[in-house]
């Protein structure tokens, strides 16, 4: 009751500040409206925390700026938010007016939303009349004597420790039995699960050099690891010099086609942002600077261009953890966490090398632009597959090499933008595709069509489609059908919607017969003057999943559960004065599971409220929320985004009975230096241990404290 009371203070307190929309000076709307994008990106991701894939996609566009007057038509659609109509539009009034004397431009071709969304990413070069044959930036830096002054370095540190540890880091948490010749006890040594220190520890330094040339090193150790470098990565990436698109050298990801075939850094899921979240980014071969310990490629990639014509090849050594025999391995450890013996006996067991190519033809049909492509490529494992004799994988694959082709195509007419991509997987003798259609109704009306065919026999392992399951983002087994629209109706109103149907017509390991449903979500924004923002989020999402029931005589048996999840969300921010922003967000979910003996209905609320302050001229930025939930099961878990220190974003799953805090805290000691400081706290009434196993807290309040620094120079 104090906590509603709180909150209810809180929201008074908002009203009662309220000046007038002609009293205040402009806030920064752009990085207002940044935050409430990612926040509707990862709205529909499950609870994690880390190192995230969009964050490092946007921050590297941050870092090498696309150059408006230099980039094609593949490069502009490497940009995130941008479509393919509007990428045209960019190339036709380019060639139009002879090029942008200014990013503000962009203006007359774009909405104002994708306008604020996308400026951050691009810039426009002092060269307007940009010729092909130009020498690259880093030449003409030196010509001039300022390449140093275009040198540019970035170093971000973070650590994170707990309080109190989590069980597997205290004495007591693994007893050992030793034991004579004659298999006798004799004594017990009393140890810890995890053999390494408490603290996550994060560093990464990058160099810019021009606009050509990226060095990026990182080593990251998570809690209970022993070396403060469990996890490296290291990449050199070079672009844009003459033919050379790309060079990398070192750690780097491939994003071809629609991910059917080969995807390791999608960014983008299914999500509020209804249309954005659809199409694969055009960026094929990137530079890999995340801290997933799973998902990249080691080795080297090379994208040359000539003319229309665009051809990449790449080759990756790299070894990954798997649940490994003495003659094969049956399923991947894709979680990086080696704490205990037995996590590290399974450290990169699994060595994998994969080299492939792909081609690119870009052409004019009329007044449509085509881009056709053509990808093989082939993975050989030391060791081979062979998953464990369950019907679910009767048609998975078993082996120890992989061969995966396949075909894309992307074209745009007018503002209609079709694409699709066909990838067959040469051992299994299974083709997969996925075909879609994203059009420009009227300016500020966005639509797309996307149809989804996985075959259940079909393996590329490497691949990362659009879609529903876990089995079906490897682009197996899944139909579906997705139908979403992105609609600014005025000025005060928009909105986004999506509808999925999804068919899954083999069992898995999540169901015992083949299954369908559907999921809808609708999002309404209204800003009825500048400084107010409300906005409603509805979803309803209907499945079948496996559970083990039990039945009147003790039997066990498995049968298809039908559930039903739905949520309902409101949110009202609210701009007290440019440097204080309020929002208070309800979330309401309603879960139901159609048992054999019982229809479960469980219930999960939310009540939270935000505090962004900047003080100090903006030197001191304060992001806080407390919020109160109840839940009757994890069933009913209510998901939400949190603020993290940089470059990181944090899921929390609110579960149980309780309160949640955190605050976080950046201060710009000098443009050029940043101090970031993070308290997180849960205090759940329904437990007296949080968590399971050897990451519990013995305490049914755990709190975590983040430090890091950030420097450019």
């Amino acid at each position: 009751m104090k906590n509603r009371v709180l909150l209810v203070a809180l929201w008074a307190a908002s009203l009662a500040t309220a000046q007038t929309p002609d009293s205040l000076s402009t806030p920064d709307s752009a990085a207002v409206l940044r935050r409430q994008t990612l926040d509707r990106l990862l709205d529909l991701s499950s609870e994690s925390s880390g190192g995230s894939e969009v964050l490092e996609q946007f921050n590297l566009f941050r870092q090498q700026k696309v150059d408006l007057n230099r980039a094609g038509v593949q490069a502009l659609l490497g940009i995130p938010f941008l479509s393919a109509p509007e990428a045209k539009r960019i190339i036709e009034y380019r060639e139009r007016v002879g090029g942008f004397r200014n990013v503000a431009e962009l203006r007359n071709l774009l909405d104002e939303e994708t306008y604020e969304l996308v400026a951050e990413f691009v810039r426009v070069s002092s060269r307007p009349n940009y010729q092909p044959d130009a020498p690259p930036a880093f030449i003409d830096d030196f010509r001039r004597g300022v390449l140093w002054q275009q040198t540019r370095f970035d170093f971000i540190n973070r650590t994170s420790l707990e309080s109190p540890l989590r069980f597997g880091l205290q004495e007591g948490s693994r007893r050992i039995v030793n034991r004579d010749a004659q298999g006798r006890p004799v004594d017990t040594t009393i140890t810890r699960a995890y053999l390494g220190s408490a603290p996550k520890v994060y560093n990464r330094l990058q160099a810019f050099v021009s606009d050509n040339f990226l060095v990026s090193a990182l080593i990251e150790k998570d809690v209970g690891e022993q070396s403060l470098a469990d996890f490296t990565s290291a990449t050199l990436a070079v672009k844009d010099i003459y033919n050379l698109k790309s060079l990398i050298v070192g750690d780097f990801n491939l994003s071809i086609g629609q991910g059917v075939a080969m995807n390791t850094g999608r960014a983008f899921f299914k999500s509020a942002e209804a249309v954005v979240s659809v199409k694969q980014s055009a960026k094929i071969v990137r530079p890999y600077t995340s801290t997933v310990e799973q998902s990249f490629l080691r080795g080297a990639a090379a994208e040359v261009q000539f003319g229309d014509l665009t051809l990449i090849g790449f080759y990756s050594q790299n070894a990954f953890s798997a649940s490994l025999n003495d003659t094969a391995f049956s399923s991947l450890n894709t979680d990086g966490l080696f704490r205990t013996e037995s996590e590290i006996a399974r450290k990169q067991n699994v060595g994998e090398t994969l080299f492939g190519g792909h081609a690119a033809y870009s052409f004019l049909v009329g007044s449509a632009t085509l881009n056709l492509g053509g990808t093989f490529y082939r993975t050989q494992y030391r060791e081979p597959f062979v998953p464990s004799n369950q019907l679910e994988n009767f048609y998975r694959f078993r082996g120890s090499a992989v061969s995966v082709s396949s075909v894309n195509v992307d074209a745009v007419w007018g503002n209609v933008a079709a694409f699709g991509e066909a990838a067959y997987s040469l051992e299994q003798k299974s083709l997969s595709a996925i075909v879609g259609v994203q059009t420009e109704l009227m300016r500020g009306i966005k639509g797309v069509i996307l149809f989804r065919q996985f075959a259940k026999d079909y393996f590329a392992p490497r691949a990362n489609a659009f879609a529903e399951s876990s089995s079906g983002a490897t682009g197996r087994n899944e139909t579906g059908l997705y139908l979403g629209i992105d609609a600014k109706l005025s000025t005060e109103i928009k909105v986004r919607a999506y509808y999925d149907y999804y068919l899954f017509p083999f069992i898995s390991s999540t169901r015992v017969l083949p299954s369908a449903g559907d999921d809808m979500v609708l999002q309404v924004s209204y800003k009825p003057r500048r400084d107010i923002l409300l906005e409603l989020f509805a979803q309803r999402k209907a499945g079948e999943e496996a559970l083990t029931q039990v039945d009147d005589f003790g039997r066990e048996y498995r049968i298809a559960t039908p559930q039903l999840s739905e949520r309902l969300r409101t949110d009202f921010t609210y701009q007290v004065s440019p440097q204080l922003r309020l929002r208070t967000r309800a979330e309401v979910k309603h879960f139901t599971k159609r048992l054999v003996a019982e229809t479960r209905r469980d219930l999960g609320w939310l009540i939270a409220q935000d505090v962004n302050l900047d003080i100090l001229d903006n030197k001191l930025s304060i992001d806080m929320r407390v919020a109160v939930f109840q839940t009757d099961s994890f069933d009913a878990a209510v998901y939400a985004y949190e603020n993290d220190l940089p470059l990181t974003a944090t899921i929390y799953a609110h579960n149980g009975r309780g309160r949640r805090l955190f605050i976080n805290a950046r201060y710009k000691v000098l443009p050029q230096l940043e101090l970031a400081f993070r308290f997180a706290n849960v205090f759940r009434d329904d437990v007296t241990e949080v968590g399971t196993g050897n990451d519990r807290f013995l305490t049914n309040a755990p709190s975590v404290f983040s430090v890091g620094v950030r420097a450019r120079f």
